[in-house]
């Protein structure tokens, strides 16, 4: 414990204290989702559309359709956002009080 000028505790030590990330509620979950949601549409989008375009094309060739299949990929998108939220990284670190929770959840 660290102590002031009188030599009474301050309180708890400075690297034992957990960060406050919010309340475990129904709206906390969707917002996590909504955000996750959007990143991932973001992120993918540049990715697949910009970066590695022709690299899909080149190494895929004749695996690929001639165009994509967009319900399902919306169907992926709405499950893999959910399991990010649910199981991999936001609610497990809102629970546990610990950013750190989150990021030793992302498998590297």
């Amino acid at each position: 414990m660290r102590r002031n000028r009188t030599g009474r505790r301050s309180g708890r030590p400075l690297l034992r204290r957990k960060a406050k990330l919010g309340k475990l509620t129904t709206k906390t979950a969707l917002f996590a989702y909504a955000g996750t949601f959007l990143t991932l549409l973001i992120c993918d989008g540049i990715w697949l559309g910009l970066i590695a375009r022709n690299f899909y094309r080149d190494q895929l060739g004749v695996l690929m359709l001639p165009s994509p299949n967009l319900a399902v990929g919306a169907l992926f998108y709405l499950f893999f956002a959910a399991a990010v939220v649910v199981v991999l990284a936001v609610l497990p670190a809102l629970s546990a009080g610990s950013i750190a929770t989150a990021f030793a959840m992302v498998p590297f």
